[in-house]
């Protein structure tokens, strides 16, 4: 099963793309989206990138990651909070999570459960580049890799070479900060720690008799601002999405963007 393209022209076949995932349905297989603002990037997790001169060097990369979780647990307990939280007994997800948000490289590949949030992402930049934004239904992934490898949490990530590149397991984090709240977010961690996240889904879903389809919408250039604009008036801006005076600086320059655009379009059709 390979994922189906399809073209976003107007906000109206936006809204017809939305509807058909039934979202507010019992029966939603649990859909998550990645917004990505160049429609040529593919779902690439950022330790992944770091290392691809490797080669798929497996044992060298393993070393290389397990270095970098040790350096970051040996003193993160200086900066987090006494929360009565026991974070010796996290698995390794939840740690990556963890260094994944204060800008460490890791396996983990974030998605939003959220169309709405994972467009904001795949329209902000790249303003030359057409956006995409994919989808798969992810309790479906879940069920079907489990019962093929065993649960999540029985995995050993550091298995032989691509012996588990199918094994790309949709998760939750264990627990929210302020941001990960606000933009409803999860992520998929593929035991190959070389695996490519939308190769490995369509090999997990291969077998699924079942008609939804992976899904990748392109965000054409031309109409990125248009759609900033629709989303702010649904509070879904930096300041809603990155808590903290950082956001509210990215919202206000937003602004200034889109002012500046309105006015633009405005002369235009004068």
């Amino acid at each position: 099963m390979n994922w189906t393209t399809v073209r976003i022209n107007d906000w109206r076949s936006w809204q017809d793309a939305v509807e058909g995932y039934d979202l507010s349905e019992q029966s939603n297989p649990g859909w998550w989206f990645r917004g990505q603002a160049d429609s040529d990037w593919t779902l690439e997790p950022s330790l992944r990138r770091a290392i691809k001169g490797l080669d798929s060097a497996y044992a060298r990369a393993h070393g290389i990651e397990l270095g970098a979780l040790r350096r970051f647990q040996d003193r993160a307990h200086l900066f987090l909070p006494s929360d009565g939280v026991d974070r010796s007994k996290w698995k390794l997800p939840a740690w990556w999570a963890l260094m994944q948000h204060f800008g460490c490289p890791t396996r983990l590949l974030d998605w939003t459960e959220s169309p709405y949030v994972a467009l904001y992402f795949a329209a902000i930049s790249e303003t030359q580049a057409d956006g995409a934004l994919w989808a798969f239904p992810a309790s479906l992934v879940s069920t079907n890799v489990s019962s093929r490898y065993g649960p999540l949490e029985h995995q050993v990530w550091d298995g032989e070479d691509g012996l588990f590149e199918a094994a790309v397991y949709p998760a939750y984090l264990l627990s929210h900060n302020d941001r990960s709240a606000s933009q409803q977010a999860c992520f998929t961690v593929c035991v190959d720690i070389f695996a490519e996240h939308s190769k490995a889904i369509e090999t997990a879903v291969d077998d699924i008799a079942h008609t939804l389809a992976l899904t990748k919408l392109i965000i054409p250039r031309e109409r990125k601002l248009d759609f900033l604009s629709r989303l702010r008036t649904m509070n879904i801006t930096a300041a809603s999405l990155f808590p903290g005076l950082d956001g509210l600086g990215r919202s206000a320059a937003e602004y200034i963007r889109l002012r500046a655009w309105r006015s633009v379009e405005g002369q235009r059709n004068a």
